[in-house]
């Protein structure tokens, strides 16, 4: 068995690939993540692919109401954890985590924290 931890064997890649699910007020709730396999999950989720200069990004509609775009980030999150892909989501969309203090988006860091209400 090629990677092993404390829990048993994995089934990682040689690359372990990273998806990142971040929110913020200029962008909303975007994903980053570039393999053909994430971006299939990202649309089943229910984000919506965007070019931008020619990057292209996954986001959420921006006219979601109360709680639906962290129960579709959640959503997204547990599929790409099934795949055994690693996903980095901020704590204020992952219904799963544990409260507590907010960090920085590793994707934009640059960018503020999002107003929640």
């Amino acid at each position: 068995m090629d990677h092993l931890d404390e829990d048993g064997p994995t089934m990682a890649r040689p690359d372990e690939p990273v998806v990142n699910i971040c929110r913020h007020e200029c962008t909303g709730t975007t994903a980053q993540g570039h393999d053909p396999l994430v971006s299939l999950l990202l649309r089943r989720a229910g984000f919506i692919t965007e070019d931008y200069f020619h990057q292209r990004y996954r986001r959420l509609p921006y006219d979601l109401s109360d709680g639906v775009a962290e129960r579709m980030a959640t959503n997204a999150a547990r599929m790409l954890r099934a795949c055994h892909y690693q996903v980095r989501i901020d704590a204020d969309l992952d219904l799963d985590a544990p409260p507590g203090d907010w960090t920085p988006c590793p994707v934009h860091p640059d960018l503020p924290r999002p107003k929640t209400t």
